[in-house]
Formats: C-alpha cells, sequence, structure tokens
C-alpha cells in the first residue's frame, strides 16, 4: 500500500467516523431511514490489504460504532460480515480484464455506474445483516424491510455524493 493511499484511508475513516457520531447518528427521516455513512470506510478500503487486517479494522470499526449506538456488537458484526463478502462481491463486479490489486477503488478509478452499484450492494447486505439482527428474527418483517429499503438509498445517496464531491476531485 502505497503512503499516499494510507493517507487518504486515515483522512477518509476520520471524516466518516466524525460525520457519524456527531452529525448523522441521531438524524432519521420518519424513524425509518437511517444513515451509516461509516460503511463508506470498508467499501474505500483497497483491495492489496490482507483479509485478517481487513476484518480487524472492520471489527474496530463497527465496535466504534457500537460503543456511540449503545448496540452491543450489531454494527460491529454487520461490518465483519460485509468485510468477508467483500472480495466475492468484487470478483463479480470485475469486468473480464481485471483489476490490478493496487487499484484503489473508488468513483475516479472505477466510474461513478460502477461505485454506485457497489455501494448499493454492500450497503443493502449490512443493513439487511444489521437490521435483521436488531430485530432478533422476522417477527417484524414489514417493519425491517422498510427500513432497510428506506435506509439503503438514503446511506448510497450520502455516501456517494459526499465521496464525488469531497474525494473525487483530489485525487485527480
Amino acid at each position: 500500500m502505497k503512503t499516499n493511499s494510507l493517507v487518504k484511508l486515515i483522512v477518509i475513516f476520520l471524516v466518516f467516523t466524525a460525520l457519524q457520531i456527531f452529525w448523522v447518528k441521531d438524524f432519521a427521516f420518519f424513524n425509518v431511514a437511517f444513515c451509516f455513512l461509516y460503511i463508506a470506510i470498508i467499501i474505500s478500503l483497497p483491495l492489496d490489504i490482507a483479509t485478517p487486517i481487513l476484518l480487524f479494522l472492520a471489527f474496530a470499526i463497527g465496535f466504534v460504532m457500537d460503543i456511540f449506538y449503545d448496540t452491543m456488537g450489531i454494527h460491529a458484526a454487520a461490518c465483519v460480515f460485509i468485510t468477508y463478502i467483500r472480495p466475492t462481491i468484487i470478483r463479480l463486479l470485475t469486468p473480464l480484464g481485471g483489476y490490478d490489486d493496487e487499484t484503489e477503488i473508488s468513483i475516479s478509478t472505477m466510474g461513478i455506474r460502477w461505485y454506485i452499484f457497489y455501494v448499493l450492494i454492500l450497503v443493502g447486505i449490512h443493513l439487511t445483516f444489521m437490521f435483521t439482527l436488531e430485530a432478533g428474527g422476522f417477527q417484524y418483517f414489514y417493519w425491517t424491510l422498510a427500513k432497510i429499503f428506506a435506509s439503503l438509498f438514503f446511506t448510497t445517496f450520502m455516501i456517494v455524493s459526499l465521496k464525488y464531491l469531497f474525494f473525487t476531485h483530489a485525487s485527480r
């Protein structure tokens, strides 16, 4: 991993963690649509990081969120789960030529359509896992489904917008 990529990753971690904790933590539309900006940290991790390190980082990010949200391990479990399946999702979305190991996952390197699709998939899996754990099963199926879809579009819109506005032009 290059020093430039490491610095950018640290900035993304600090910015999205601070935004999540201090700005959007208690922000919800009609108590259905929630925004989880911290998922952008996991989405932005480079392809060349070893899996154990990725899993540890995901657990740490989720653990920090669990501390501030007072949710005994739900965020950590969801973060570790999407980090575990992230390579499979990337392989499914990879074109025939493939990507270099040093390829950075961003709007400027992957393109806006690819990035939105990638974010939708990972955020959808994260929210489904997290809200199902929160509900404790499927007894609140329709309420959980409404929270998943509303939060999916809200979170995806916020992540793509912030990444496009603040991180796309800086890398050019």
